[in-house]
């Protein structure tokens, strides 16, 4: 199973009474040292909270999921997005490409088109600009960890 999958079931999986090493190894099928390394992973995430032989959900209201988990969820209809997205560009145009893994995949699809883009995150910004013909801008500010997005006052004020 794709560790990004097997995470996810692990996530989902937990409730507030401890769920075991045992327990989840049953769910997913990896091996107790796979399942102690991915919630040692988590945990460093702050997915959740390794106890005794398992582990315990932690209160995860407004707290994103990390990127790398959520970039891979639905990966094909972000592909299709982009790839209607891209079709509705056109050369010369000025774009602005927010923040968000389905946003990175419309970035992917533009980056060998000659447009202006602003880009409220890195990860957007950087396939653009490698791609050697885009001329891309981000907000002048404070970059959020983890998802490499702008603070909202930046871009409010690259907007402005």
């Amino acid at each position: 199973m794709i560790k990004l999958f097997r995470q996810k079931m692990i996530i989902n999986s937990l409730g507030t009474s401890p769920t075991s090493v045992d327990t989840l190894v049953e769910l997913t099928g990896a091996s107790p040292a796979t399942i102690r390394r991915d919630l040692t992973d988590l945990e460093g995430h702050g997915q959740l909270r390794k106890v005794h032989g398992g582990a315990v959900a932690v209160n995860l209201r407004g707290t994103p999921m990390p990127y790398s988990l959520r970039s891979a969820e639905n990966a094909e209809s972000k592909t299709a997005i982009a790839q209607l997205v891209s079709r509705l560009v056109t050369d010369d145009m000025s774009v602005i490409i927010d923040n968000g893994s389905t946003m990175v995949a419309v970035a992917q699809a533009l980056q060998e088109r000659p447009i202006t883009a602003l880009c409220l995150s890195l990860r957007a910004a950087l396939p653009l600009g490698g791609g050697g013909v885009a001329t891309v801008s981000t907000p002048d500010g404070t970059l959020m960890p983890e998802s490499l997005r702008y603070e909202a006052a930046s871009c409010l004020r690259a907007l402005g």
